[in-house]
């Protein structure tokens, strides 16, 4: 291999210093820029060496020495590299204390560097030093002030301390364990290069710390916890902890049947596991509320409408509900009221219908008869002031809603026989004058599109008959004598339904005859 930095032999370089003061000028600005390209900024970057060669190619000596530990001793002059580093054994004190001795070759001095510390200072070529070693030791390097490395050593500190902190709940062992509540658990260690161990967290206290595998009795965890455990050495302090996650009560709640309807039962039982207390929540009062014993048990509810049971229990492990409804019919029935007209016999109701959680089919029914069979719907649905109830029901269960709306005739009609009916309308004169001992002729017009019987009583009652008529018919009728001022009545009603009737009366003036007077 050609090296890049061969030089003539060292008689034509002396003379080129002698004759060429511009070529020392050269070669000092090379390896000036030569160490600081190599040594400016990094005491451990490679080193540059320049190396004389002969005219043979063979070695004469170097111009500027390599790092010892970087190259062959033919790249230095002879004793460049004597150099060794020792140290005492063993450490002392806290502090790990340890005598440093150095032997150097080289003349004048050289500088001692300490990783961590940096340079400890100029060194005589032979000597000693107590220094602290810090844990997990150090490295030492002799230098010389152009930053070459002569030799360096190793020297150990005190040895950190190692921990491996585990739990076991008996089958699995680990950093982080699940237990059952109530199930026991271990803490398990292993240590060594410790004087102390400390708990904290879920426990307390100085532990074992003799190099070696060492147990915490079985112990059953209030919960969810983590351990942790501290261990100190003059090598240092190391930390572990083990989470120990409890698990949750487990808790089931059913309900048979979970679907009834008004008056049936339906059956709650529950489970649970892993708790030390329940309570129990209802939405609609049945008599479930309460605190109960963490025990698997069953109690008989009869709402009377859907109801979420609840059950919610609490352990080591944390807190666990479990919830169950009972479903119960419910509805929407809503029926317009109606005005039934003249000689009809219903009017419409305007019905609306939702049905919930019926157990059977729905069935709409007014009367006797059965509308529909649907979920929801509207429908108008004939009513009359003699039968007007809307029934909703479940065929499955005893559950219906009920509505009465109002269905009546007009005003001046009347509900009769199954039919609204007109009142009859019966007109008379006005007020008259007649002498005394005379009889009065009285026009009544009677309109009553039905068979209507009528009397007109003037003190003595005279009956008679008005056939159905469209429109009004005029019956004429006298009054008896009369001496005396008098008030006849007229009273129609229909001949088949007498609570479909009317009445009218008038007032007759009698004045005396001037024979009288």
């Amino acid at each position: 291999m050609i090296n890049p930095f061969r030089s003539l032999s060292t008689k034509p370089l002396l003379s080129l210093v002698v004759l060429t003061p511009i070529a020392v000028l050269l070669l000092f600005a090379a390896l000036t820029a030569a160490y600081f390209a190599t040594h400016a900024t990094d005491p451990y970057a490679a080193e540059l060496a320049f190396i004389e060669y002969s005219s043979d190619d063979n070695v004469e000596g170097s111009l500027v020495p390599a790092s010892c530990e970087s190259s062959d001793a033919v790249n230095h002059f002879p004793g460049d590299c004597a150099c060794s580093i020792g140290y005492s054994d063993p450490c002392i004190g806290a502090a790990c204390n340890r005598t440093i001795t150095w032997n150097v070759g080289v003349a004048g001095s050289f500088n001692l560097w300490m990783t961590g510390a940096g340079n400890l200072g100029p060194k005589i070529p032979n000597g000693n030093q107590l220094i602290a070693i810090p844990p997990g030791g150090a490295t030492f390097r002799a230098r010389r002030a152009d930053m070459t490395v002569l030799c360096s050593q190793f020297v150990p500190g005190y040895p950190a301390p190692t921990l491996v902190f585990t739990g076991t709940d008996g089958v699995v062992s680990g950093p982080n364990i699940t237990a059952d509540p109530f199930d026991d658990i271990q803490l398990n260690w292993t240590v060594t290069n410790a004087a102390t161990c400390n708990a904290s967290n879920g426990w307390a206290g100085a532990q074992a710390a003799a190099d070696g595998a060492h147990s915490s009795p079985w112990f059953i965890p209030p919960g969810d916890s983590t351990y942790t455990l501290t261990c100190t050495g003059p090598g240092g302090s190391v930390s572990r902890s083990v989470v120990v996650d409890v698990r949750s009560p487990v808790v089931t709640l059913n309900a048979v049947p979970d679907h009834i309807g008004p008056g049936m039962v339906s059956n709650l039982n529950w489970t649970v596991w892993g708790a030390t207390s329940c309570s129990k929540a209802e939405t609609t009062p049945t008599g479930f509320m309460g605190l109960t014993p963490p025990v698997d048990d069953n109690q008989n509810v009869s709402p009377l409408l859907t109801t979420n049971y609840t059950l919610t229990c609490t352990g080591p492990g944390g807190v666990t509900p479990a919830t169950e409804q009972v479903l119960m019919p419910s509805g929407i029935l809503t029926a317009t009221d109606c005005v039934v007209a003249d000689f009809d016999t219903s009017c419409d109701s305007t019905v609306f219908w939702i049905a919930n959680n019926f157990l059977g089919a729905p069935s709409l029914l007014q009367g006797a008869i059965e509308f529909s069979n649907a979920v929801t719907d509207t429908m108008p649905i004939p009513v009359n002031p003699s039968s007007h109830t809307v029934r909703l029901e479940d065929t499955g269960s005893a559950f219906f809603l009920e509505r009465n709306p109002l269905a009546e005739c007009l005003p001046d009609s009347v509900w009769a026989g199954g039919r609204c009916w007109p009142r009859p309308d019966i007109s008379l004169p006005i007020d008259s004058v007649i002498r005394s001992g005379s009889q009065f002729e009285i026009e009544a017009e009677i309109t009553a599109n039905y068979p209507t019987t009528c009397t007109m009583d003037d003190g003595v009652p005279q009956g008679f008959v008005h056939a159905a008529s469209a429109g009004p018919v005029v019956h004429t009728l006298t009054t008896r004598v009369l001496r005396n001022a008098q008030v006849v009545t007229f009273e129609c009603h229909h001949t088949l339904y007498p609570t479909v009737n009317r009445q009218a009366s008038m007032r007759i003036e009698v004045v005396p005859n001037v024979q009288e007077i």
